[in-house]
């Protein structure tokens, strides 16, 4: 199991993008109608006049109140992988995702919520420029079980992806992410990351999801169903180096109260599956760490996904 610290994405992260958005940016010198939609480049996020604006009204000081002048409508598309959920995404141009991003002192690239989208090339350069680092990853989802799924199965793509890149002082990552055929494709949430192993994950852990749809029934029995969000859930037993158990409660202890990549599977384990369910964009809702033996112990931790 690794334990991987995202970079916090800022606008100096962010070296380049493809990623557009059709509302205009929000500027501090023009009145704005009634319905007019607008986006504010230090918040990411689009709004909308609920009422004529004056000139300098900015949207994000004046959405609350009894009086609003702006609603809040959310990220906008250009910065919608980078927020904190994963059902907010990102959509390309031209059938691609291409972004440049600062990946200094980061080894691990976490992609999550892909939709429509084929393959992932990933290139870096080190400070220099000089390029040490390439690869091609295709989403396809090539396993099928018996032959009736191999002739008439739905063809699957990966939605959630862990690339692992060499560490650099300084360094860039040009990411490209391809369509499915003419689509343009989406992602909810990229993160590049520095890692730290933290142990080998055992038999008898879980994996599932936390489901926010609704289920109600009237006195008849009649259901009203509505489906909502969804995210992933684990609860995992790690046996870990007991020589190894603060740092392993501290690395935990320095992501609590923001979100983390946590990927459960064992990269280590020759031959290993990589289960795509085992990788989360989530938090640690609780650690037990019992010292077993003077050798390994086995902790366990519930990890919640955010949809």
């Amino acid at each position: 199991m690794r334990v991987m610290d995202p970079k916090p994405i800022t606008a100096d992260v962010v070296k380049a993008s493809n990623l557009t958005d059709p509302a205009p940016l929000w500027s501090a010198t023009s009145a704005y109608l009634a319905g007019t939609t607008v986006r504010q480049a230090d918040t990411h996020h689009r709004y909308k006049a609920l009422k004529d604006s004056p000139v300098g009204t900015k949207p994000s000081e004046a959405c609350t109140g009894l009086t609003p002048t702006w609603s809040d409508l959310g990220v906008d598309n250009t910065w919608a992988c980078f927020d904190d959920s994963i059902d907010t995404r990102s959509t390309g141009a031209n059938g691609v995702i291409d972004q440049t991003l600062d990946s200094s002192r980061c080894d691990s690239l976490a992609l999550f919520g892909l939709a429509d989208a084929s393959s992932v090339d990933v290139e870096m350069r080190d400070g220099t420029g000089a390029v040490v680092f390439t690869s091609t990853t295709s989403l396809a989802n090539f396993e099928v079980s018996n032959w009736y799924e191999y002739f008439f199965g739905d063809f699957t793509y990966r939605r959630d992806l862990v690339l692992d890149m060499p560490i650099y002082g300084q360094s860039s990552l040009h990411l490209v992410i391809h369509g499915v055929g003419d689509d343009d494709p989406s992602c909810g949430s990229i993160r590049i990351c520095q890692a730290t192993e933290i142990g080998n994950t055992i038999f008898d852990s879980e994996l599932g999801f936390v489901d926010w749809s609704t289920d109600d029934e009237d006195k008849w029995g009649k259901a009203d169903l509505e489906q909502g969000p969804s995210a992933k859930k684990a609860d995992i037993d790690v046996q870990i180096d007991t020589a190894d158990l603060d740092n392993v409660i501290r690395l935990f202890e320095s992501v609590r109260g923001r979100l983390a990549v946590y990927d459960c599977n064992n990269t280590t384990t020759a031959g290993g599956r990589i289960f795509e369910r085992g990788i989360i964009l989530g938090r640690v809702r609780s650690l037990k760490v019992p010292i077993q033996g003077p050798v390994v112990s086995t902790i366990s931790v519930e990890i919640r996904g955010v949809p």
